[in-house]
């Protein structure tokens, strides 16, 4: 548990998604744009050819509630916001559950951990659908999973291995 614990709080220092994009074919030079997006921020740098152009940070509030890019407004953002509660829900009640020894008897913490771990994972992967939708105003456009996400995907399987392990030993 200290383990999926440990992982599960490192994910939230590593982007969960990586979003590469070109504009239109009509722009010249194509400018390319990299984005990485953790729970609480996006980080997006333009490029032409090689070259960095420029980079954008946002965070928190302008990252969850404005519409970030000047370019493509589309985009959303929103879900990201239930990402990072449930993350931040998940940390604290994995916390709880491997630090209170009167609450190692009740899983109740850890049933929450696992579950807020999952919601983030769906409501991550809510964003990545989000995210590759086609008619976004890129000439070509390439979405993945960062290793935030599966660094939270680790961490919450072996929540749910150390759940099943302790269910076993109750029942012996």
């Amino acid at each position: 548990m200290i383990v999926s614990l440990g992982l599960y709080v490192g994910s939230v220092l590593l982007p969960w998604l990586i979003e590469h994009g070109e504009s239109p074919l009509d722009i010249h030079p194509p400018i390319r744009n990299v984005s990485r997006f953790w729970s609480f921020q996006v980080v997006e740098d333009l490029f032409q050819g090689s070259r960095l152009v420029d980079t954008f940070v946002f965070k928190f509030r302008e990252f969850w509630f404005a519409s970030l890019s000047y370019a493509y407004p589309e985009r959303v953002y929103r879900g990201w916001l239930l990402v990072f509660v449930f993350h931040m829900l998940g940390v604290i009640a994995g916390a709880i559950s491997v630090v209170k020894e009167n609450v190692r008897e009740k899983p109740i913490p850890l049933f929450c951990a696992v579950a807020c771990a999952i919601l983030s994972l769906v409501v991550c992967s809510f964003q990545y659908v989000m995210q590759s939708a086609p008619g976004r105003g890129y000439s070509w456009l390439s979405v993945s999973f960062g290793i935030g996400f599966f660094l939270a995907l680790i961490s919450t399987m072996l929540w749910l291995f150390s759940l099943s392990i302790k269910k076993l030993y109750k029942q012996s």
